[in-house]
């Protein structure tokens, strides 16, 4: 019987350190050093890997030390690591997925998604993206929050005018300059400052969102043919950034190239 998809506690029973074969930049197969960790969770036992040197052969940072965090036992060497006894009966966290065999529909096997130390998991979905500029949003959404308004201007009650009060009383017309008839529809937005066309409104995304997406347009493909194509994705849109630093507007970029037709 599979477990449902959640966060749960698992023992770690060994560790496996060995070479993994992908492609670099050039379509070169390349070996890159991996951890294989084999952990037992509500009675299964299951396999969860750890990229500890990436596509382009620098070892992650992000990984060792969220690693070690995981096991306090290690130093951090790779021979310590190799030996495994830093890691045999930690207890950690894993994130559970549950994944239908690409080949037959009737079978699912579970994957672990994420390991994390005792006390803390990922939970990227409670991170708050990062705000859009003032400029941006003023110039492209002003004027229809306006709209919806009733015309109103920024900041929300009605300021008083010569001769007017704010509590509805109408105000007499300006002596001074000519007079300004009244406008059938909302107000123009307000013209842009120089700087406003280098700022752009940028989409969002994050790293569960993208996967699940580059899954559902490969539907056909194995699970390494999927990752292969997870890691060339990451070299084109993440601009040289390892995979851990990547934020919300990164996502975003990943997730506009796999909508991308190809």
């Amino acid at each position: 019987m599979l477990l449902e998809n959640g966060v749960y506690q698992a023992v770690v029973k060994d560790i496996s350190v060995h070479l993994r074969t992908s492609k670099d930049k050039k379509e070169r197969e390349v070996e890159r050093l991996t951890g294989s960790f084999r952990l037992e969770c509500e009675g299964k036992e299951l396999v969860h890997k750890e990229w500890l040197e990436l596509n382009d052969g620098s070892i992650s940072d992000k990984i060792i030390n969220r690693l070690r965090e995981c096991f306090p036992k290690w130093d951090g060497s790779i021979e310590a690591l190799e030996q495994g006894f830093c890691v045999q009966g930690a207890e950690v966290k894993v994130t559970l997925e549950n994944e239908q065999d690409r080949e037959d529909p009737d079978k699912w096997w579970t994957r672990v998604k994420f390991m994390d130390p005792q006390g803390g998991t990922r939970c990227r979905s409670a991170a708050l993206p990062v705000n859009l500029s003032r400029t941006t949003l003023v110039g492209n959404y002003g004027s229809r929050f306006r709209a919806l308004a009733g015309g109103t201007q920024v900041g929300g009650g009605t300021s008083p005018s010569k001769g007017g009060s704010a509590s509805g009383g109408k105000p007499e017309t300006e002596k001074a300059g000519p007079a300004i008839a009244p406008q059938s529809g909302p107000p123009p937005a307000p013209p842009r400052p120089p700087v406003a066309p280098a700022t752009k409104a940028t989409a969002i995304s994050t790293l569960e969102e993208c996967w699940d997406a580059l899954c559902k347009k490969h539907p056909g493909e194995f699970r390494e043919q999927v990752s292969e194509r997870w890691f060339k994705l990451l070299e084109q849109a993440g601009e040289g950034k390892d995979q851990a630093d990547f934020g919300p507007e990164d996502w975003g970029r990943v997730m506009g190239v796999i909508a991308l037709p190809f």
